[in-house]
Parts: C-alpha cells; sequence; structure tokens
C-alpha cells in the first residue's frame, strides 16, 4: 500500500488541518478495505492449498498403511521392502516427503531397519494425520495402534481414529488409481470394501445393535438397493443376456458412487448373481446365457456405499409385453401352478418373504421365521430350499444373525442359539421357493417334498437336485421398539 504525502498548513501559529484531510482520510480508508479483501482473498486460497495438501498427504498415508497391511500377510517380507513400497507410492503418488514444508523423513531404527511406522513430523501449520506408534520388535510385521493431528495448540489422539477403514473411507482420492478387478475398472472415487483390498473385516459373533448414525447409513443403503431393482424392472426384456444383467448393474452403481458388492467377494467374479429359472441363488452372468420370454429370473443386488452393505433379492417373468417385465401380485391365486408355474411361484417366493417380514419385532425368537415362511410354503404346495440362510450386514456383507427359513434346517439346530430379535438388529429374510413334485414327477400339493440343493461345478451355482424350477425374494429388516422397518 503506498500513502500519499499530503501538506498540512499551519495558520496564524495554531496548526490547521488542510481542506483536503477528509479526502486523503477517506482515500486511506479504500486502500485499507481494498487490501483487507486481497488479503482475505490470499487467505481463502492459501486455505485452500493447506486444505488440499491436507487432504493428499492423509490419502498417502491410507495408501502407506493398506500397502503395509498387504505385505503384512507376507512373513518373508522384511521391513526394506516394505519402506522401498511406500517410498515407491510417494513417488507415484507425487508427493516426496521433502515436498511438504515442515515434513521430516523418518529415522529412527529398529533391529529389522529402518522402522515403516516412525511419526511423521510435521509442521503445527498442517494439521495432518501421523502415524504414532513405533513398532514392536517381538512382532515379525506390527501394526499402528493410533493415529494423531497436530494442531498449532495441542495434539488431539483419537483411539478411535485407530481403525483404519475409518482412515481409508475417505471419498477423497486424488492421487488413487483406478482399481482393475475381475476385468472391471473401478474409479479411485469409489470405495472399495475391504476384502477386495485383502483387509480383515472383524464380524461379531453375536448380532450387532446398530447405532442411530449405523441405522442412517443402512437406510440409505437399502434406498440405493430399491432405486437399482426399479432401474432394472425398466430395463429387463427379452433378448438380453445375463450379462447384459450384470454391465446395467455394475455402470449403475457406479453412477451412484457405490460398489457393487459381489464382485471380488471370496473370488466370485461378477457385480451381481443372475439366477435363471432352475438356478436357485448365485448364478454367474454369462454372455453366453440369453433370457427369453416366460423365464423366471432371481437378481441379487449387493452394494457398498464406502461404509455399509446394502442387500436384497427379486424375481421377475419376463414378458413380452410393453414393460418386459410382468408386475406380481402378492397372492398366488391369481396363477395357475400347471400352466403359469413361474410367475405362481414367484407369487409364492414373494408371500413368503413377506409372511416372514411382518412377524419380526423383538423379542420374536429368529425360528419362528423358518416356521412361519414354511406354513405359507406348505399352504401352496411349495418347498423352501434349505441352506440358502439369511444374515446380518453392516460394514461386513454376512454376519450374525443367521435366518434359517427352513423348518427342515431347524429339526438339525439348536434353536435356541439362534437367539430373539431386539431393537436394533438388521439382517435379511431370502427365503428361495421351489415347486415342490413327488415321486413319480406330478405335483402333490398335500405332501411337498424337501428340495436338496447342490454346487454345480463353477463353486457358486446353486440348484435343486431335481432341477426344480425356483424364484427368491429377500429383503434387509431392521427390527425397531415397536415392530420393524424394510430398508429395501
Amino acid at each position: 500500500m503506498v500513502v500519499r504525502q499530503r501538506s498540512i498548513g499551519v495558520e496564524h501559529g495554531s496548526h490547521a488541518v488542510d481542506d483536503d484531510v477528509s479526502v486523503y482520510l477517506l482515500d486511506l480508508f479504500t486502500e485499507l478495505v481494498a487490501l483487507l479483501r486481497q488479503m482475505d482473498n490470499e487467505f481463502i486460497c492459501l486455505a485452500a492449498q493447506l486444505h488440499t495438501t491436507y487432504e493428499q498427504v492423509k490419502v498417502l498415508k491410507a495408501r502407506y498403511v493398506r500397502n503395509i497391511r498387504a505385505l503384512s500377510g507376507d512373513t518373508r517380507s522384511p521391513f526394506a521392502e516394505v519402506e522401498a513400497s511406500s517410498l515407491k507410492l510417494r513417488q507415484l503418488d507425487g508427493i516426496m516427503d521433502n515436498g511438504v514444508p515442515g515434513l521430516r523423513k523418518p529415522t529412527s531404527k529398529t533391529p529389522y531397519g529402518p522402522s515403516p511406522f516412525t511419526s511423521l513430523s510435521i509442521s503445527p501449520m498442517f494439521p495432518l494425520a501421523a502415524l504414532g506408534t513405533q513398532p514392536n520388535p517381538s512382532a515379525v510385521m506390527p501394526q499402528a495402534t493410533s493415529l494423531s493431528f497436530l494442531t498449532p495448540s495441542s495434539t488431539i489422539s483419537s483411539s478411535k481414529l485407530c481403525l483404519l477403514h475409518r482412515l481409508t473411507s475417505c471419498r477423497f482420492h486424488p492421487f488413487a488409481r483406478t482399481l482393475k478387478l475381475c476385468g472391471r475398472d473401478i474409479p479411485s472415487s469409489i470405495i472399495p470394501p475391504p476384502y477386495v483390498l485383502n483387509e480383515k473385516v472383524t464380524v461379531p459373533n453375536v448380532p450387532l445393535v446398530h447405532s442411530s448414525e449405523s441405522i442412517e447409513q443402512l437406510r440409505h443403503a437399502g434406498s440405493i438397493v430399491h432405486q437399482l431393482f426399479e432401474e432394472l424392472r425398466q430395463f429387463l426384456k427379452p433378448g438380453l443376456t445375463t450379462q447384459d444383467v450384470d454391465n446395467f448393474i455394475f455402470a449403475a452403481c457406479i453412477a451412484k458412487h457405490v460398489y457393487p458388492s459381489p464382485l471380488g467377494y471370496c473370488g466370485f467374479p461378477k457385480s451381481v448373481c443372475t439366477s435363471v429359472n432352475e438356478v436357485a441363488c448365485h448364478g454367474i452372468p454369462s454372455v453366453e446365457q440369453s433370457l427369453r420370454a416366460g423365464d423366471l429370473l432371481s437378481v441379487d443386488i449387493s452394494i457398498f456405499t464406502g461404509t455399509v452393505h446394502g442387500d436384497a433379492c427379486r424375481s421377475y417373468v419376463l414378458s413380452d409385453a410393453s414393460d418386459h417385465v410382468d408386475v406380481l401380485h402378492s397372492d398366488p391365486s391369481k396363477y395357475d401352478p400347471e400352466t403359469d408355474p413361474a410367475r405362481f411361484l414367484c407369487a409364492v417366493a414373494e408371500n413368503c418373504c413377506a409372511a416372514g417380514t411382518r412377524i419380526c419385532l423383538p423379542g420374536t425368537p429368529y425360528a419362528e421365521i423358518a416356521t412361519t415362511i414354511c406354513k405359507v410354503a406348505d399352504l401352496y404346495g411349495c418347498s423352501v430350499v434349505p441352506g440358502i440362510r439369511g444374515h446380518g450386514l453392516a460394514d461386513f456383507l454376512h454376519g450374525p444373525p443367521e435366518i434359517i427359513h427352513s423348518v427342515n434346517e431347524l429339526r438339525s439346530t439348536d434353536t435356541e442359539t439362534l437367539g430373539c430379535m431386539k431393537s436394533g438388529h438388521v439382517f435379511t429374510i431370502e427365503p428361495c421357493l421351489a415347486l415342490s413334485k413327488s415321486t413319480d414327477g406330478r405335483k402333490n400339493r398335500y405332501c411337498p417334498s424337501p428340495v436338496h440343493p447342490v454346487v454345480l461345478d463353477d463353486g457358486w451355482t446353486v440348484v435343486t437336485l431335481n432341477r426344480s424350477l425356483t424364484a427368491q425374494f429377500e429383503n434387509t429388516v431392521l427390527i425397531t421398539d415397536s415392530g420393524h422397518d424394510v430398508l429395501t
């Protein structure tokens, strides 16, 4: 700022302010305001740059920890290899230690060499997350146990932040590279579930009582699954392949910024399960499997939002009509099982799922779900396929409680161990129904026989022993204080 000199006149021996002093003060005030505005803009730019640097280094640290975790599965990997790998990550991400003001390279040693867990010292003006734990020499590959945030006034430590999935669940990944998995490119903006990254998720031994925050996350995941099914119903038509269905679901998930949970889960190669006609569940989409009018297609969609999973299944009967998919009714009596078995079975499966859901409220034994579902199935001469069970879900895809749908399984199960429903429990109800036939091949309404599941050579596809027509419906259910909510 340049201050112009102005004269101050002297008249009759007394000091008098010149006539232009008021103008001078006004100009000075105007320049001061302009300067403050300029400083304010520069401060905003500086704050944005600091925030960007903060996010970049935080992502770097997440990738650094993730890489160490991956290497920790190999006990032959020395610390030197871990250090070299982390240095390579820094180079690829474009951030070197000397590229961030105030950041010093770790120098402490361990009996195994340089410590990859040495705390990074950062200038107080950068509120950056830093690993704050030294390695345990008695461990082959130690794990970080705490994180620290350095601020101008103090260092704030939080034991909750030591959960690495909280750090790796950031939505911003400015230097992350596209993940390639099973022939798919996962954008860096999508947060994959831990099992894709070979990270371990702790599954509890008992059903979780979810917090209000977790319930809201599960509601959000369930609403996305519901939206996907609404969009899928408009997409399905005869002539498509099951691979087309997989492509559609994958693209829709990416558009909604969620990860298709089946992709890479225990080696599953696709983004969705497509089970056609006699396939009970876990059908693998294929470019060689075309859908025809009259086919019964069960689609099981699971997604990961970055924090929790959502899961549901619907069955459709493809039609030549303009809407391509029949909108089914919950009353199976509207369909003749002899002339229209696919629509009949879909209605029975939907009715069974709804019946099992209606009894859900705090205090109800989980075993009652199987009893209720099988009563409805027996009423219409159908069988519940055993071995296909519901499950709890959260940041894990499968966990307690385990939901049994077939009374034939209850006979060999200690029902006391299944427990009772509590407010805050979240689980899926997903009965799979099959048309029952007697030994001579004729439908027996009064003596439905158990239908035994068989896993095919691909290790995933489940069919019944007699290749019965099957249909499945699944919903995610939340137990509330007064009853239940269907999240999907």
